[in-house]
């Protein structure tokens, strides 16, 4: 056989299958594999050199249907709804990657064939199957109970000697994930099926470890729930402390009466078109004049608030145009967009070139910033504590920069990620094929600003994020541990960790 290989893997592999073009295949590997795909590329890839990285490590492997259940739910109908008493979310393959998942997607309680089988059982896995494939996300009791899309492949541990928990690290790691996406298929749009998943060699590691990646992972799952608690606390304390009433019990005074569910208003040409010469904001689409958004602002600088551009030192966006990346990450500097901005362990993370990349230390990012999606799905939103400091952002990524001495940052995070904040951000969204925000629209945007500055609600913010990066530590390690295991064999390994499996 003889294909094209880009890199040397990162997996310990026999020396005819390291980094070559022209190798020899066993005829039963072929038949293992199903005996119908004979493209070379398939039989080189990081999967099959993770197979073998498997042997040599020495350690005994079971398929994951030995001790594990894996199931997929039917296709089903999606009836949306948007009372939350007859409605449960409804997560996506995306969203299911996000930190704090976003609950406002609602899918009928009634009208749902099946209801039960989609909804996500707590202590258990789901594995993305089309599109992004090998995603994974533990399910913790803040979303247990929401409704999953049938792209999200289920997992169970049938035992404690094999817990969820350690599968969850095995598929998280670097070898797990090619071992998982091994079998793709497709040709437009990638998939894998639950009989793939089952066939999966899970390695059997001495007891201590696994018992130790289970503990890890715990950690990292409780940890989780605490940020996501602490971020929900601050921005109840937020409501309560500006005095902000329900977004749907503020009165717009110019709503038109009318039976279609379009919003109806009026607005008078001197109030709207006059109040504000400044590049950009001269506007006649109906969206940018939004009555909810506007009665927002004016019940906030009625009562004694601001404007965003009053309490920040800089509001700026990437000034990169011209990119050079590199594959190895020490010679070069992480760069996000907005996408990653949400996710639990950013994906498709690339990498600037520290030598050839203009200016690149003006285009990092420092502590205390929020970070703003301003390009594609506007107003995301995120704190730089422990997680993004010194990399980049790409220009669909805006900075905003808090003087300090009027508003902490936590607090600003917590009110421009909040529906008060984006409420207000909405209305400026500009464009067709990909939607924009520029920096100066930022500035009017209203913010009440508490006595204190925000500092009670800053520090629960910052405590959730700690909490974020220490769970992403635990995890790390646990991810860690498991690929040292694979690395170092079963004689080292067991030396370490004992002979008891």
């Amino acid at each position: 056989m003889t294909a094209n290989t880009s890199s040397a893997s990162v997996f310990n592999t026999l020396s005819e299958y390291s980094n070559i073009s022209t190798f020899v295949m066993p005829s039963a590997e072929v038949l293992l594999a199903g005996g119908t795909v004979l493209s070379c590329q398939r039989y080189c890839e990081e999967g099959y050199q993770a197979k073998h990285s498997l042997e040599l490590s020495g350690f005994d492997c079971k398929q994951v249907v030995e001790n594990y259940t894996v199931a997929m739910p039917l296709r089903f109908a999606r009836t949306r709804v948007q009372d939350p008493e007859f409605g449960v979310p409804f997560l996506t393959g995306s969203a299911i990657a996000e930190a704090k998942v976003d609950k406002s997607d609602l899918i009928s309680t009634t009208r749902t064939p099946s209801l039960e089988s989609i909804l996500l059982k707590e202590n258990s896995v789901v594995v993305t199957r089309s599109g992004t494939i090998g995603n994974v996300r533990f399910i913790t009791e803040d979303i247990a109970g929401c409704a999953g899309t049938d792209d999200l492949i289920r997992v169970e541990a049938r035992s404690s000697d094999f817990s969820i928990e350690y599968f969850y690290a095995f598929s998280l790691s670097t070898l797990g994930k090619a071992l998982i996406t091994k079998d793709t298929y497709g040709g437009v749009i990638d998939h894998i099926e639950p009989d793939h998943l089952d066939r999966v060699s899970l390695p059997v590691l001495p007891q201590k470890l696994r018992d130790e990646i289970t503990r890890l992972v715990k950690e990292a799952s409780t940890l989780r729930v605490r940020a996501n608690a602490l971020l929900a606390e601050a921005e109840g304390e937020l409501k309560e402390t500006c005095r902000l009433p329900e977004l749907s019990q503020l009165k717009a005074d110019n709503l038109i009466p009318t039976e279609s569910e379009a919003t109806v208003f009026s607005w008078s040409f001197n109030k709207r078109l006059k109040m504000n010469g400044q590049f950009g904001t001269l506007r006649i689409d109906a969206a940018y004049h939004s009555p909810t958004a506007s009665a927002l602002a004016k019940h906030i600088l009625d009562n004694g608030g601001t404007t965003l551009g009053d309490v920040l030192t800089n509001i700026r966006r990437s000034s990169l145009r011209q990119r050079y990346y590199v594959d190895e990450p020490s010679q070069g500097v992480p760069i996000i967009g907005g996408k990653q901005l949400m996710q639990l362990r950013p994906s498709e993370v690339k990498y600037l070139s520290r030598v050839l990349t203009r200016n690149i230390k003006s285009e990092q990012i420092s502590k205390g910033w929020i970070l703003v999606a301003c390009g594609g799905t506007i107003g995301r939103t995120l704190l730089v504590h422990r997680n993004y400091e010194e990399w980049c952002a790409s220009e669909h990524v805006m900075r905003l920069v808090p003087n300090t001495g009027k508003v902490f940052p936590g607090y600003l995070y917590a009110f421009i990620s909040s529906p008060y904040g984006q409420l207000q951000i909405q209305p400026m969204i500009h464009g067709s094929v990909i939607q924009q925000i520029r920096d100066f629209e930022f500035e009017p945007i209203a913010i009440c600003i508490p006595p204190d500055k925000g500092e009670s609600i800053h520090n629960k913010v910052v405590e959730a994020f700690d909490a974020r990066a220490d769970a992403r530590i635990a995890e790390d390690k646990a991810i860690e541990l498991f690929m040292t295991a694979i690395r170092e064999g079963k004689e080292k390994t067991e030396s370490s960790w004992g002979r008891d499996y």
